[in-house]
Order: C-alpha cells, then structure tokens, then sequence
C-alpha cells in the first residue's frame, strides 16, 4: 500500500492555512507543504509500519466520530463549535509565576514581564463551564505556571474536587511538595489530587534545569505520607534525554504504590528553526516505541501500545448498557498511544498488552454491542457470555502472572458488569502502571484533521475551548489570551 493522504496545515512562517500531504519514503511518513510565499517543508512524522497500524484504528475513529471539513481550522477556535470530539481533560492556567528559571519556558511571568492570574471566581466559572459540556468533562488540570504559587490554590482544587467531582490533576515542578510536607498534606486534603509531575530524566545531564530528580525521593515521600498519586512526564528531546525513557520507566515500576504512570511527550518546537536542527532533536512516537524496546531488551515492544480511539467500542457499551452518554476517549491515532505494566511472578515488569489481543478484544466487544443493540433482554447473561469470550479469545489468561490471573478475570468483569464504576476503574489503575505518551504538534506538523479530534483543551477566561496544539502551538491563541488578562509583572 503506497501511502498519500491528502490534509491541511499551515506555514511555519506566515502560518496560513496550505495543504499538505503524507507520503511514504524509506520506510518512513513524511509530511509535505508547500507554501505560495515561503517555499516547501518537509517533516518526519512516524516510521510506516506503525502508521500503517494507525490508519486502521483511523478507520475506527471515523466509524464512531466520521470527520467534516472545517475551512476555518485551525483560527477560529475560540467561536468554533464543529470540534470532532469533546473535552476529556480541561486545562486550566491558574498563574504564570514560577519558582523556577529555566531558560527554554517562554511562558513564566519574569520572562515576558506579564503577570497572567485569573481571580478565584473566573477560575471557578472556568471549572463550571467544564461540568456543564455534554457530556460532562470528567477532569480538569490545573497548570501555569507553577500552580502551587497561588495563595488560594487549595481552595481552587477543593471546589473542582468536592463541589464539582472532577478527576484534578496538577501540573507542577514538585519543589513545593518536596520542600513542605504540611502544604503537601493540606493539598492531599483538599483533593485528592494526581501530581501531573514535569521529570526529565535521573541525571544532571538529561534534567539540567529542573534538577527535581535531586528532590525525587523528597517528593515521593511526602506524596506517601499524604496519599498523593503521581505521574511522571518526561519531554523527550532527541539527542539530549531519549537514554532516559528505560530508566524513567523502571523507577516508576520500583514506586508503583504512589507513583500512578509516566506519560512521555515528546518534543514539539516553538519558534523558528532549522531543518537540520528540527530533524536533530525530533524524535516521534514511533521512534519512542522502537527506542523503549531496544532500552528494555524487549520487554515492552511496538506492538505493545495501543493508540486512544481503541477503547471506543467500550465506550459504546458503556452508552448501551447504562443509557447515559459518555465522554468518547475519540482522540485521533497519531497523537497518542499507551499500554500498562503488570508484574510478573518474579516481581519484573511485564506489559499487560503482551497477554491480549487488542484487535481480538475490539471484535468481540463489538459483537456483542450489536447483539445488545438489537434484543436488550437477558442482558446480564450476554455480558457474562462477553467477559467469558474476552477471557478465552482475547486473552492468554494462562498466560498471565499466576499472581495477576484472578486479579485480571475479576477486574475485567467488574468494568463490564459496572461500568464507569470509580472503584473498579480505581482498582485496575493500582494493579498496573500506566504507560503513554502524547505527541503534541508545532507549526511544522501540524495536521488539522488530528487537530479536530483533540480532546485535551484549554478553558479560557472568556469561557471558550481551544485545543492543545493550537493554544500551545505557536498560532497565537496563547500570547492572545494572556495578554488581554494580564497586568505588568515586576519580579521582586
């Protein structure tokens, strides 16, 4: 199959809107433009075999979310209303001060000379308009910024949590949290709360600025004595902290009691840069996968991930079974994929993928959505049929850690007997590690047909939704926003 799909972009330099085209060239996807003014722009995208394995859960996508053109994408976001996909997670920018100085954050208040703090009740009006989409956005992260800056954060977190019963994360360097267990213990209270914690790397080279893996251990002792879960989330430049992604991993699975997942992102450019200085730090998720499989001796492999979209026929089932509508998980392949570690009879890590058939899974959950669909009686003896099927069909169970077999059989019936049940959801996610990653875009990849599908957006002041990628990616939203609602800073 010779890959040409044809798309929309925009120029990285007067960045209006062109179109562009993926194609394949030596076992790579590349993305091409051309711009009337500024000439053409090549881009590397993914390795093919694993594009290849995309277009099929895109196929997916577009059964349950089909795509519409959108001529304006992506520069009216703030009136726009044809996004393809609602909002899983709300961010929320509650500051822009930091305790930190690191020279590649464009964003800190000492460094554009603005100071951008939404008063408490804009903030709570940003976190309503979250729970009154539908369907309701079941999560919000707070970010900056460094958000614990705030005076007032506790009493911010404590609203979204207890009166709104959002799922809260917290963007954050961890320096408050290392530096005060009381603060650490208050905020605990006032969620529960996920630390969304920025960790580069173990080492002074692969975390030069940041430096928190000298406080690591601070942290997550304060985060045990407290009960607060963390992931890590390591930007993965290339050439600089890609020798990380291996070692990150095993000191999650070593801290698995508090440490909740590690979510890698790997680096998307501001600015204007060189293709030669572009092709040396890029590094893409299919480059993740093959580079984490060759670290770990194979223990995680490619074909180990899944991307997002591969959990909308349960999402189906879920609407099928309880009635209600869901938020649809219907982000688009390229942006981002996951798997989960187990552990082992010897106590290693081993992905739990390994031991399912995730194409088989996705098959027989839609079988059963269609035999549900047409004759809603006996339903309870149909899911029993289902959860059985799954376990003989779509997974080795035999296969499996003898420690995590029974574990795995009762977890997997109670997520379909009671679905979005919390506590069965909450009891899956304390068996294993979480492990994914998003790949964020910049003007030189941007794709807007990823773009509508986006399910991560900022909530503005102005109470519009932006998605990531436009927001952060260099079109203008950002600057735009903190501007109109900021003030002169004067850093004392």
């Amino acid at each position: 199959m010779t890959i040409r799909i044809k798309t929309k972009s925009v120029c990285p330099i007067c960045k209006k809107q062109i179109p562009a085209e993926l194609f394949e060239k030596d076992g790579r996807v590349y993305m091409k433009k051309i711009c009337p003014t500024h000439g053409e722009f090549i881009e590397r995208i993914s390795d093919l075999e694993n594009f290849k394995r995309n277009l099929k859960y895109l196929q997916l996508l577009y059964k349950y979310i089909p795509t519409i053109d959108v001529p304006q994408c992506p520069f009216k976001c703030e009136q726009c209303n044809l996004h393809r996909s609602p909002t899983v997670l709300g961010i929320i920018d509650v500051t822009n001060r930091c305790n930190l100085r690191c020279s590649y954050c464009f964003a800190n208040a000492a460094v554009s000379g603005r100071l951008y703090e939404p008063d408490i009740d804009t903030i709570k009006k940003q976190i309503d308009y979250l729970v009154n989409q539908n369907p309701p956005a079941p999560a919000v992260m707070f970010s900056g910024g460094e958000p614990t800056m705030r005076g007032d954060f506790l009493e911010i977190v404590r609203y979204a949590v207890h009166e709104k019963g959002l799922y809260t994360l917290v963007a954050t360097n961890g320096y408050k949290i290392a530096s005060s267990l009381e603060y650490a213990k208050k905020l605990a209270e006032a969620g529960p709360v996920v630390l969304y914690l920025s960790f580069d790397g173990l080492t002074d080279e692969t975390n030069r600025e940041k430096k928190n893996h000298l406080i690591i251990d601070k942290i997550l002792e304060n985060a045990r004595k407290t009960g607060l879960s963390i992931v890590l989330v390591p930007t993965i430049i290339k050439g600089v902290n890609e020798n990380q992604i291996w070692p990150i991993i095993k000191f999650a699975f070593e801290n698995m009691d508090v440490v909740r997942g590690v979510n890698f992102q790997p680096v998307s450019f501001c600015g204007r840069m060189s293709k030669e200085k572009r092709e040396k730090q890029r590094f893409t998720i299919s480059d993740l996968k093959h580079t984490l499989s060759q670290q770990s001796d194979g223990v995680i492999k490619p074909q180990h991930w899944f991307p997002v979209p591969s959990v909308l026929p349960l999402i189906e089932l879920y609407e099928e079974i309880t009635g209600n509508r869901a938020v649809t998980f219907s982000t688009h392949p390229l942006c981002g994929e996951a798997t989960y570690l187990i552990k082992d009879d010897k106590g290693n890590p081993v992905p739990l993928t390994a031991f399912i058939d995730i194409d088989k899974f996705i098959e027989l959950i839609e079988k059963y959505n269609k035999e549900i669909k047409k004759d809603n009686s006996f339903k309870e003896m149909k899911l029993l049929a289902l959860t059985k099927d799954l376990l003989q069909q779509a997974t080795k169970i035999h296969d499996l850690p003898l420690n995590f077999r029974y574990k795995f059989a009762k977890l997997l019936k109670n997520i379909i007997f009671n679905p979005g049940n919390l506590k069965a959801l909450s009891d899956f996610h304390f068996e294993t590690l979480f492990i994914g990653t998003m790949h964020f875009q910049d003007l030189y990849n941007l794709d807007v047909e990823r773009l509508k599908y986006c399910v991560i957006h900022y909530i503005t002041p102005d109470l519009k939704r932006i998605p990531f990628c436009a927001y952060n990616g260099d079109l203008g939203y950002r600057e735009k926003i903190e501007k109109h609602h900021s003030e002169p800073f004067y850093d004392k």
